[in-house]
This record gives structure tokens, sequence and C-alpha cells, in this order.
């Protein structure tokens, strides 16, 4: 091999950067001082310790890296409503964290003597500890009603942007030190890249299996703030250890002269836009699965780190020296599990959301494995690596953003994931392989054209048949509401996602309607109401619902009732709100206040004592908002509720069981507790009456009523679940109880 150092066509297997021969033969890593191992300058400077130190530093400053990520968001969770938008814009601003680092990293290295660039380093990590332990900062506890993924960013920004800035420059800092240390593998420091995948990997498994599930947030933000004062310090030792290794001036003469001799072997704009591509498709597939699973099961940091573990994973294969599958495998692999998640998007109801989980994993992991295996073919020489990296990074970056940020403003639909699955297939080799011989420009590929035109096919197709197919159509940043007729053409039905939130008879419209699906006279919600309509005896009373839906509950309205309805998405009111969709608010509830936001956040302005019935339905969609189901939510609720009144909860899910977690707050309050289980008959599906799991809530047994002593109403009992609080849930939990009864 010579000077040239690596091809960006030469084979994974044969040479490889991880490789020790390699940086020997380019000649290309900054060498340190001619010493043998063993050889001492100082206590400190021992040479066995060098290797030790730098591998616990890198392994540490991963593990921080990753665990801070589902860690901090889910402190955010409960200030916008649980929503799986909350991890999207989290990954966005993260990615972007890591750019900034990276290139940071890069000018420190690159521009500044190795003393200065040191004690730089060690103040921006010192600075960082102006913000720990992690918190919502002052000021930002209320989001604004539109605009909340960039204020979102702001909050991120203010309250974790710096201590995350000090760790996400630290991987390519440390192997850049490394090189200078003298040590006998300082020539390739890439090998250190293992230590820090294997970090990543020990968070990301340790949160899901250990940290979330048994541990508070208090505790998890303390712990990592005792281990960056350990990374400070490690950190510290490691720059300690490279001065007194290298010889600063020769190290950046070095770095110099390698950077001249490889001037000619830059990158062109071509190869570097490939680069940007092949980040681009993971980095936005990472988000639009992610938000998509989320979606059908719930907002929770072990859903979300499931697809991030799956993406660092295909890094440490695509990097390795033997690749288990070829390009060429991968990409039939890719192509077929891509059509099969087509397909269960376009007709979800064929397959449980359980079962169509794996399906869209197993092709998320092979299209990212795909871009990341071709990316690491298309390497450019050693020295090139740092801009390797770090036009790799804007590419991760700018692939979440336009998922994040941009197509929520483009499209009414969740258009990125089916265009992003349609764009793997344009990772494959083949698409820009020459033709008889000749490269040929990759827009006039064949595979390139007929992709990019499906591309746009299927935008407008799925656009068209939404546009054809709904009555309305509106995208937020809690996700798509839409209001279409059902197969039969006799009723309107509120959907959002792939939950319905409610639905008028189309021949009721304009006229007083009848309250179906959940909210039928013969539901568990309607009955608790009318339980509290019969004790109150026409006296005046008000009632809230926090969850607004259709509006469907409020036509169970007795005179002289207030009624208040808290409802955290705008498009769920501009769709209850138009008499020619739902007529529920306009012939049951004018006058009446909808109050926009959070609902634990707003129901805090509401007057103590002023609820005769409170309605808590936020649970029966797949995404529950964990939040709103705490024991210090369920405080605030009994501290708006009359003495006498009734808290009613709709807990019917798809996929966990919290009866038992309400038992266990209920436990914790000293409240009473009773539930209901409201099935329904054949000729009631026909109707759209819906079955129903309802717990009502009261201060003490007497408050019920003789209604509540009545089928299907049953005192809820302990099962010994550890109550939920604003530190400590557990939904994994909760999923496996639902699952095994």
């Amino acid at each position: 091999m010579g000077k040239q150092g690596l091809k960006p066509t030469m084979s994974i297997s044969d040479n490889h950067p991880t490789s020790a021969a390699i940086g020997t033969e380019v000649g290309t890593a900054p060498q340190g001082p001619s010493l043998q191992p063993g050889t001492a300058v100082g206590g400190l400077g021992s040479m066995a310790i060098i290797l030790p130190v730098f591998t616990v530093t890198i392994f540490l400053s991963a593990f921080l890296l990753f665990s801070v990520q589902p860690l901090f968001a889910k402190l955010v969770l409960p200030v916008l409503g649980g929503s799986p938008g909350v991890w999207s814009v989290a990954m966005v601003f993260f990615q972007s964290m890591l750019l900034a680092g990276y290139a940071y990293a890069h000018i420190i290295t690159t521009r500044l003597p190795l003393k200065l660039a040191a004690g730089i380093h060690v103040v921006v990590l010192l600075s960082a500890f102006v913000f720990l332990p992690l918190s919502l900062p002052t000021g930002w506890e209320q989001p604004p009603q539109s605009g909340q993924a960039f204020w979102l960013l702001g909050l991120f920004a203010v309250a974790v942007g710096l201590p995350f800035f000090a760790v996400a420059a630290n991987s390519p800092l440390l192997q850049a030190w490394f090189a200078r240390t003298g040590h006998e593998h300082a020539a390739d420091p890439y090998f250190l890249y293992g230590a820090s995948n294997i970090g990543s990997f020990a968070s990301l498994i340790l949160y899901i299996v250990a940290f979330e599930p048994t541990t508070t947030l208090t505790t998890q933000t303390m712990a990592w703030a005792v281990g960056f004062a350990l990374l400070t310090a490690l950190i510290t030792a490691c720059a300690v250890l490279t001065l007194r290794r290298s010889q600063d001036d020769g190290a950046d003469a070095g770095v110099t002269a390698a950077s001249s001799a490889l001037s000619d072997a830059a990158p062109t704009w071509f190869e570097r836009a490939r680069w940007i591509a092949l980040a681009f498709v993971p980095s936005g597939l990472l988000v639009a699965v992610t938000a998509h699973i989320s979606t059908d099961i719930a907002a929770a940091p072990f859903l979300w780190v499931i697809p991030l573990a799956l993406f660092l994973l295909t890094f440490v294969l695509a990097f390795d020296r033997k690749p288990i599958f070829s390009t060429a495998t991968l990409s039939w692999f890719t192509m077929a599990w891509g059509l099969g998640c087509l397909f269960l998007l376009n007709y979800p109801g064929y397959v449980q959301p359980w079962l169509s989980l794996p399906v869209h994993l197993i092709f998320f992991f092979s299209a990212t494995l795909l871009a990341h295996t071709y990316l690491v073919e298309l390497r450019p020489a050693a020295s090139r690596l740092t801009e390797f990296y770090l036009w790799m990074s804007f590419g991760g970056v700018l692939g979440g953003a336009i998922t994040t940020l941009v197509s929520p403003l483009v499209f009414n639909l969740v258009l990125e994931y089916p265009l992003l699955i349609l764009a793997s297939l344009l990772c494959r080799p083949s698409v820009y392989a020459p033709r008889d011989g000749q490269s040929v420009p990759f827009y006039r590929q064949p595979q390139f054209v007929m992709i990019s035109v499906a591309m746009v096919a299927l935008a407008a197709l799925q656009t068209l048949t939404a546009e054809r197919k709904n009555l309305f159509l509106e995208r937020s940043f809690f996700g798509v509401v839409s209001v279409h007729p059902d197969e039969t053409g006799a009723f309107n039905i509120m959907s959002h996602g792939t939950t319905q939130h409610g639905a008028v008879r189309r021949e009721q419209v304009g006229a007083l309607p009848e309250p179906i699906t959940y909210y039928h006279s013969s539901g568990g919600m309607a009955r608790a109401l009318f339980a509290v309509q019969d004790k109150m005896a026409g006296r005046p009373a008000t009632m809230g619902v926090a969850g607004l839906g259709a509006g469907s509950i409020l036509c169970h309205r007795k005179p002289g009732e207030r009624w208040v309805s808290f409802e955290i998405d705008k498009a769920v009111v501009d769709a209850a709100q138009n008499p020619a969709l739902f007529p529920y608010l306009s012939q049951c509830g004018q006058g009446d206040p909808v109050v926009l936001g959070d609902a634990r956040l707003t129901l805090k302005d509401q007057p103590d004592g002023g609820f005769n019935y409170l309605l808590i339905d936020a649970f029966s969609s797949d995404s529950i908002p964990v939040h709103l189901l705490t024991t210090e939510a369920f405080g605030l609720y009994r501290q708006k509720l009359a003495k006498d009144g009734i808290l009613a909860v709709h807990i019917s899910n798809r996929y966990m069981e919290l009866a038992s977690v309400l038992a266990a707050i209920a436990d914790e309050l000293g409240m009473v507790a009773k539930e209901g289980k409201f099935t329904i008959t054949e000729a009631d599906k026909a109707n759209l009456v819906h079955a129903s799991h309802v717990v009502v809530f009261a201060n003490r047994n007497e408050d019920f009523g003789p209604a509540f002593s009545q089928a299907p109403w049953k005192p809820l009992k302990s099962s010994g679940t550890t109550a939920w609080t604003d530190n400590y849930s557990n939904v994994p939990a909760a999923i496996i109880r639902q699952f095994w009864k």
C-alpha cells in the first residue's frame, strides 16, 4: 500500500481503518515521541496506563451521551402532553449538538496547540456543571399553543445544551489525543470506537431493563451528574497524559504535513453529497419509525430506545472488518421488507399493531445497515476521516430536521415515512454502478429515475386519496386528526392515527344527536355521570372532561349544568367545533368553554373544589400521556373536585393494563375507587357503541351513592403494583400485564 492512503472503492473486509496495520502504512496519523511501552514520564505518564485510561474515558463518555437522551426527553414529556413528537424533536436537537461537537473537536485539534486545546475543553466541561443536575429551567413550564417543536428545541438548548455538547465532542477528541501519546497503537486510534460502542449499547440496554423501571428521574439525573463529574476528571487525566507523552510542536507539524501530502486527494462535491445522502436516509428513518411505533403503543423511552439501539448497532456492524452481510444481500432484503412496510401502512387493519412492529423494526435495521455499509465502502483516506464524519453528521442532522420539523408543515399526512422507505432503495450501490464500463451521472441511471418517479407518484396518490376520503384532515405536533365516513356511510368518525376519538350518525348532523361509541348511555362514563346528576337533583353543577374528542359526552348534560372541556390538540377542537361534521358542541355545548392546552397544566387555573364530576378521558388512544396517570396528577384532580365529587377515568386500552396502577394511586392518596367493565352486544357494534373500562374515585365510600353499588361496578382491588409518580413510571410492566392477563 502506498502513501496515498485508502481508496474510496477499497473493500471493507480487505482494508479497514480499524486495522492496526493501516495507520502504519498510510502514515497519516500524527506520531508522538518514539518511546517504548512501559516508559514512564512521572507517575501519571506510565505507558501502561494510557490505554486503560483512554478506553474507560471514551466508554463512560459514550455511556453518558446516549443515556441522557431518553432521560431528559422523559423529563420533558409532561410539559407537552406525553406526545411522541417530543422524542422526534429531541433526536433532531441531539443530532445537531453532535454535529456541533464534531466540528468543535475538529477545529481545536487541527487549528490549536495541544495544550491550549486541552485547556479549552476542560473549561467547557467545568462550565457545564452550572446546568447539573439536569432539570426543567424556570420559565419553560408552559408551552405555546403553536410552534411547539421550535419552542422545544429552545428548551433543550437552555436546559441540556452545554452538557451534551461537552460530551458529544469527546469521541473524536480523545482519539486525536491518543494518536499523540506515543503508544504502540497511537497510529491507529480507531479501535477506540469499539469502547465507545460498548458504552453506548450498555447505556441504552440498561435504561430499558434497569434505569427506567426501577429508578426515579431524580435518581437518574443525580447519577448522570456524578458520572459527568467522573468523566471530567478522566478527561483531565487524558489531557495530562497526552501532554506528557507528546511533543506538541512536532505533533502539529505531523498533522500539517499529512494534510499537505493529501491535499490533491480531496473528495469531490459529488462524493460529499453521497455521504450526506447515505446518512440522511437512516437518520430520517430513525425519527419516522420511532414516531410510528410510539404512536401505536406509548410515548415511552423504552420504545424510543429500541430503534436508537438498532441504529447504533448498524454502525458497529458496518465498521467491522468482516461485515456479516454484503450490500447486495442487504439491497434485496431491504426491498422485500420495505414493500411489507408499505402494505402495512396502507392496510393497517389486516395485522395487529404488535405483530406489525417487528416488520417495521426489521426493515429499519436492514435499510440503515445497507446505507451505513455502503457509506463505509465510500470512506476516504485516513487523513480525510474527520471531514468524512462531519459530512456524515451533517446528513444525519438534515434527515432528522426535515422529518421532524419540515414534514409536518408540508404534509397533512405522515408521508415522510413511506417516502423514506422508497428513498432507502436509493442507498444501493447498484443505483450508481457504471454501465458498460462507463460512469453515468446518477440522475441518468434508470433505477434512480424509476425510484424518484415512484416517490412522487406515492406522495401524489396518498394525498389525493386522503383528500377524497376525508371530510376533515389536519396535522399538528400531536399527530394527524381526520374525520371520515365509515364503510357503510352511516357515521362520521373522528380518528387520531389508528384510534377513534368519537363518531355521530350522519343523519343526526344538524339535529340533537345521541352520543355513541364509548359515550353511549349504557357505557361507564355516562353511567358515572348519571349517578352524579341524580345526586345533585337539579342543583347547579360543574362538570369537566379532559380529552374533548368529538364532544359526545356533553349531550348527556342536564339543565343548569356548566361544562368545561380540556383539549391539548387544536386540530381536535377544530373538528369538534365544526357543526357540519359533529353537532355535539353546537347543539349541547353552546357557551361552554373549551380550554386549549395540556389538561394537567390548564386544570391548575380552575378553582379548587369546583367540579362535581371530572372525566379524564385520555388513555383510550394507543399513545397514552403517562404524566396524567401519576400520583401528583391525581392529587391535582382531587384538589379540583368538590368534597363529594366523582372522578371518572376511562382506561380502555389495547396494550396496557392500567387498573392496578390506579388502585395503587388510590391507596397512596387514601381515596376509594371502583371499576366497571361495560360490555356490548352485536347489535351495539352495528350501532358503533364501544365496550369500555372505567374507574371512578371518591373521597369516601358514601360519596358514590346507590348507583355504584350495582353491577358491573365493583371495588378496585389493590394488586401490589407500585404507584406511578412524576419521577417513576413502568410502561413495560403495564404492557406485560395486559398481554398475560
